[in-house]
């Protein structure tokens, strides 16, 4: 299992080295003593959201990496980074904050924006083992500040695939069955009586990994805030 992960580290980082200068890539023996690193806005109301790492841009001037937006796995250099956060909401207000990040070498992370109290960052260390062949796999992350603990549910309904995932939780990657259409059903675990209820059916690719994130206000003013499951994959 070891094995495969390291491959499918090697080709991340292969793939997106082109996100790294040259000259600073020769300090570096191997993809491994590089930190990748995913990034998802999960900040409602944000028209506009930029990243710096130690004072160095993260999305590309053209990434305007608004509310529900991803970017992808990227090198970033490992160590103990300063996140400066620096954004826009739908209304014209400005955001500047920054926050601590501790990243290792030859880890694979995704980073979550969210709000609480101002714009906060939850860095997320990924256990990515690529699926058997005729399998995918898939995550649920719940970033619905004003919502209960979620439960997900298959089609059948017979057992939970997630079950009480409170705010700001991520579970671990399982399989599922790809090529298949996979329909799922989010709700409120309990009996807690919230207007909440997520429908969705997609296709899972042969073995590719999918971030399913609820984000949203359950009590929004607008309706681009409304709660909605982003399906996400990578």
């Amino acid at each position: 299992m070891k094995y495969k992960y390291f491959v499918l580290f090697f080709l991340i980082a292969l793939f997106l080295s082109s996100c790294v200068k040259d000259d600073d890539l020769k300090q570096y023996d191997s993809p491994g003593d590089l930190s990748s690193l995913a990034t998802f806005n999960a900040v409602p109301a944000t028209s506009e959201m930029n990243l710096f790492f130690d004072g160095v841009r993260f999305n590309k001037t053209n990434e305007k990496f608004s509310f529900r937006e991803f970017m992808p796995h990227r090198n970033v250099y490992p160590g103990e980074k300063k996140l400066l956060i620096e954004g826009v909401t739908t209304s014209g207000g400005k955001i500047r904050t920054s926050r601590d990040i501790s990243l290792q070498a030859g880890n694979i992370y995704s980073l979550f924006l969210y709000e609480e109290g101002g714009v906060q960052a939850l860095l997320s260390k990924d256990n990515i083992v690529v699926p058997k062949n005729g399998y995918a796999k898939v995550r649920l992350v719940h970033m619905v500040k004003d919502a209960p603990a979620l439960s997900m549910w298959d089609q059948e309904g017979r057992q939970p695939l997630f079950s009480h995932l409170p705010f700001k939780g991520i579970t671990e990657f399982i399989e599922v069955k790809a090529n298949e259409s996979m329909s799922v059903k989010i709700i409120p675990s309990g009996n807690e009586k919230q207007n909440l209820e997520i429908l969705q059916t997609f296709v899972p690719e042969n073995r590719a990994f999918y971030t399913l994130m609820v984000v949203g206000l359950l009590h929004a003013k607008d309706e681009d805030d409304e709660v909605s499951l982003q399906s996400i994959k990578f």
